[in-house]
C-alpha cells in the first residue's frame, strides 16, 4: 500500500511538474520574444533620420532606459558602426544580418562573445542597419531555478506522501495483521486467542465474526475431544472388561485345542472353528487395550541404545521363521529405542510379510543421516496406490488376499510405538515387487 501510495504521488507530481514548468518556460519564452520585439519597434520609431555619434547615444540612453544593460544596440551605415557594447565584434555577428538586402532577420539563440542572445536585425532610415542583442541569461536563469524548485517540490511531495503512506498503511492493516496473528495462534494450538472489537467498521465487524467463529470452532474442538475421550474410555473399559474372561476362555480353548484330535470329527470341525475365534478375540481385545494405553500415553518410553543386529536376531528366532526371513544389516548399527516396543514393531512386520507376501521377508537396516532405516520387504503383490496412506488406519484392512484373519490394528499399533520413540514408520511399494513398510528411528554411535 505504501509503494502504491508513493508510485501514484511520484507519477502525479511528476507529471503536473513537467506540465507546469513546460507551459511556464512556453510562456516566459513568448514574453521574452514579445518584450524584445515591441523594444526593438521602439527604438527603431526612435531612430534618427541622420545618424551620429550624438544620435546614436541619443537613441542608446531611451533605448536602455526601457530595457536595461542586458541589451545591446549596434547600428551599421555604410562602413561605419556605433555600438553600445566595447566588447562586440560587428565581424562576429552572422553575414545575414549585416546584407542589405535583407529587410529582418531573427536569430533565437545566437552565442555571442561567449553569451547566448536573442538578435533582431532590421533596416532603419537611411538603410542604417541596426542589430538589438537581448541576453538570454536571465530567463535561462529563471527557468534553471524554476527546475530546481520543481525537483524538490517533487521529491519533498513523494517523501510526504511516503510518511503518510507508511502511517495510513500501519494504521489501516494493523487489524489485519492483528487477525492474521490471532489465525496462526489457534493454528498452533490456542483456541482463546481473541481480536478485540470496537467501533462500528468493518474491521470491528471482522473482528466480531472471527470472535464468533473461534467461540464456535472452540466448542466443537471440545465436543470432538470429549466425544474422543468418551470413545476411547469406552474402548478401554470394554477390552478392560473382557480380558479376563477371555484370558480364561483361552485358556480353556487351549487345552481344548489339545485334545481336538481325539474327538469326532462331527464335533472336532465347530470346536476348532470356536476356538479360532476365540483367540482372534482375545488378540483383538489385547490390541485394543494397548492403542487405549498409546492414546492416554499412560506408559512412558524408557529408550535404550540398542544393536539393530540383535534386535532383529531376537525377533526372527522369537517367531520362529528364521528360515522365511532374509537380514542385512552392518554389525555396528545402533538406535535409541525401548526393546519391548521395537521388537512389537518388528514383530508386526514381518508377521504381516510372511502372511500377506506368501514368500520369503528382506530385511534391510542401513544407517540415513542421524536416522536408521529398517526396510521390511515381502514379494506379494504390493499394496494399491490408494491405500498406501490408509494402511496405518485403525481397523483398515485390504483386499480379501491381505486381509486374512487379522484385526486391522497391527500397523496401527507400529506406527504409534514408533512415532511415541521419536521415529515414524511409512508404507511403499518396492521396485522390484512386494510391499516395502520402512522403520525410522534414532540413531546413536557406537558405544
Amino acid at each position: 500500500m505504501t509503494l502504491a501510495f508513493v508510485l501514484v504521488a511520484g507519477v502525479s507530481s511528476a507529471a503536473l511538474a513537467v506540465v507546469t514548468y513546460g507551459m511556464t518556460s512556453r510562456q516566459r519564452w513568448q514574453n521574452f520574444h514579445q518584450r524584445s520585439d515591441s523594444e526593438v519597434e521602439v527604438a527603431l520609431a526612435l531612430a534618427p533620420e541622420h545618424l551620429d555619434d550624438a544620435s546614436f547615444e541619443r537613441l542608446v540612453r531611451v533605448y536602455q532606459n526601457r530595457t536595461g544593460p542586458v541589451a545591446v544596440a549596434v547600428a551599421i551605415r555604410d562602413e561605419q558602426s556605433f555600438s553600445t557594447s566595447d566588447t562586440l565584434d560587428v565581424r562576429a555577428l552572422p553575414p545575414a544580418m549585416l546584407d542589405p538586402s535583407s529587410t529582418r532577420v531573427v536569430v533565437d539563440d545566437l552565442p555571442v562573445n561567449g553569451a547566448d542572445y536573442y538578435v533582431v536585425s532590421e533596416l532603419g532610415p537611411e538603410r542604417t542597419r541596426y542589430v538589438f542583442l537581448f541576453a538570454l541569461d536571465q530567463v535561462i536563469g529563471s527557468l534553471a531555478e524554476l527546475r530546481l524548485v520543481l525537483v524538490l517540490g517533487w521529491l519533498s511531495t513523494v517523501a510526504g506522501v511516503a510518511a503518510v503512506g507508511v502511517i495510513v498503511t500501519r494504521r489501516t492493516l494493523r487489524p489485519v495483521r492483528r487477525a492474521a496473528e490471532a489465525a496462526e495462534a489457534m493454528a498452533g494450538g490456542n483456541l482463546d486467542a481473541r481480536l478485540d472489537a470496537t467501533g462500528t467498521d468493518e474491521f470491528s465487524r471482522l473482528a466480531d465474526s472471527f470472535n464468533e467463529m473461534a467461540e464456535t470452532l472452540a466448542g466443537k474442538l471440545e465436543e470432538l475431544q470429549e466425544s474422543a475421550d468418551r470413545e476411547r474410555r469406552f474402548t478401554a473399559d470394554l477390552a478392560h472388561d473382557l480380558r479376563t474372561p477371555l484370558t480364561g476362555m483361552a485358556a480353556t480353548a487351549r487345552l481344548l485345542q489339545d485334545d481336538l484330535d481325539s474327538l469326532p470329527e462331527s464335533a472336532s470341525r465347530p470346536l476348532g472353528v470356536l476356538i479360532h475365534d476365540v483367540f482372534r478375540l482375545r488378540d483383538l481385545v489385547l490390541d485394543l487395550l494397548e492403542l487405549s494405553r498409546l492414546d492416554a500415553r499412560s506408559e512412558p518410553v524408557q529408550p535404550e541404545t540398542l544393536d539393530v543386529a540383535k534386535a532383529l536376531d531376537s525377533v526372527v528366532t522369537a517367531l520362529h521363521l528364521p528360515d522365511e526371513v532374509t537380514v542385512t544389516c552392518p554389525d555396528d548399527l545402533h538406535v535409541r529405542a525401548e526393546p519391548a516396543r521395537l521388537h512389537r514393531i518388528l514383530g508386526n512386520l514381518i508377521a504381516n510379510g510372511v502372511t500377506h507376501g506368501g514368500g520369503p521377508v528382506e530385511i534391510v537396516a542401513r544407517s540415513v543421516g542421524e536416522d536408521v532405516h529398517i526396510e521390511v520387504r515381502d514379494h506379494g503383490l504390493g499394496i494399491p496406490e490408494p491405500d498406501l496412506d490408509r494402511v496405518f488406519s485403525r481397523f483398515y484392512k485390504g483386499d480379501a488376499s491381505r486381509a486374512g484373519g487379522g484385526s486391522g490394528l497391527g500397523l496401527a499399533i507400529s506406527r504409534e510405538h514408533a512415532r511415541a520413540q521419536g521415529g515414524d514408520l511409512v508404507a511403499a511399494n518396492h521396485p522390484g515387487g512386494g510391499a516395502c513398510f520402512t522403520l525410522r528411528l534414532p540413531g546413536v554411535a557406537r558405544p
